[in-house]
């Protein structure tokens, strides 16, 4: 399986830009201080609400640090001279803060972070050198953290599978097979695979349902009758029983690396929506970050012998009957 090289390096960024040679990267995504005293706003807002016996709004919590000059200004002509040279495109988080130093661009990238009545920020911006229309993602703290976990957690569990030789079979998802970095849940999990054993397997998943799915996915929405609006995309839906036998068949081959795990064929949620007779629902056109297909290509599954057995039509069908008969 091929794999891609990732080097860490914990230094001083400067001296090690101007080691690099032009170009040398294809983007570099970069949040370098804003010039705003962050720790000394810490430690104000930590102040104040000791003070207030915790009554006080202010949004930084209780926790005090040492005091620095870090973030007292933002990086000098220099920095930015270098980051250009040596690669070709670049995202820079709190750009609006580094103006003076970056030229006027279209295609800004503005974190909804869907905190309202709050102290800090409601989002964050960030420049890019791309020349595309900017573009709002939303994403919560606690949202951002639980992605997070699917790589801190599960590094230990990848590190003593591949101290001990043992084979792992771990979650992964159909969608990173698209363009991953526009959705930070799949990104987490192309993060999963990176570092992964390399006698592992990395079950990309696609659509998963059956008869427990979570209220809040859309053949949940729609099977009791919750949704509000539909999608033009087409899913290839997987049951929950297909994928139990799914694993148990790759658990008794020698497979490794990514394994696509679908039905085989997309079937458009509009199609599944008219099962449950919400085919007349709003259509909403935009929707960033998701892809428009995720069928799967099954051939690693079906030469292990396993076979999809459920069509989600069928499936569908049957939980409808039976819901009219109750």
């Amino acid at each position: 399986m091929h794999r891609s090289k990732i080097e860490l390096h914990n230094v001083d960024c400067l001296p090690f830009m101007k080691q690099c040679e032009d170009k040398q990267f294809d983007l570099a995504i970069v949040d370098p201080p804003y010039g705003i005293n962050a720790d000394k706003a810490q430690n104000a807002a930590a102040e104040a609400r000791k003070k207030a016996n915790g009554k006080s709004k202010a949004g930084r919590g209780w926790k005090e640090y040492k005091a620095t000059d870090w973030d007292n200004g933002i990086p000098n002509a220099e920095y930015w001279n270098e980051l250009f040279r040596i690669s070709k495109n670049q995202i820079v988080w709190g750009g609006n803060y580094m103006t003076e130093y970056l030229p006027p661009s279209m295609g800004w990238i503005i974190w909804d972070k869907g905190q309202r009545d709050f102290s800090l920020a409601d989002g964050e911006l960030a420049w890019t050198s791309f020349d595309k229309a900017s573009k709002v993602f939303r994403m919560t703290r606690i949202e951002a953290y639980s992605n997070n976990n699917n790589v801190i957690k599960a590094k230990p569990i990848f590190d003593w599978c591949a101290k001990t030789g043992t084979r792992l079979l771990y979650a992964s998802s159909s969608a990173v097979d698209g363009n991953y970095w526009e959705n930070p849940y799949a990104m987490s999990k192309w993060v999963n695979e990176q570092m992964a054993p390399e006698n592992s397997v990395g079950m990309r998943f696609t659509t998963v349902y059956g008869p427990d799915v979570r209220p809040n996915m859309m053949y949940g929405l729609l099977r009791d009758k919750k949704a509000t609006y539909l999608t033009n995309h087409k899913r290839d839906w997987i049951h929950v029983k297909d994928v139990c036998r799914a694993i148990r068949y790759l658990s008794e081959s020698d497979v490794t690396g990514p394994v696509p795990i679908g039905y085989g064929e997309s079937v458009p949620v509009k199609k599944l929506a008219d099962v449950f007779g919400q085919g007349d629902l709003p259509l909403k056109e935009n929707t960033p970050g998701e892809s428009d297909d995720n069928v799967a290509d099954i051939s690693i599954m079906l030469s292990t012998g396993w076979f999809p057995s459920i069509s989600i039509l069928d499936a569908a069908n049957e939980e409808f009957e039976l819901d009219d008969r109750n």
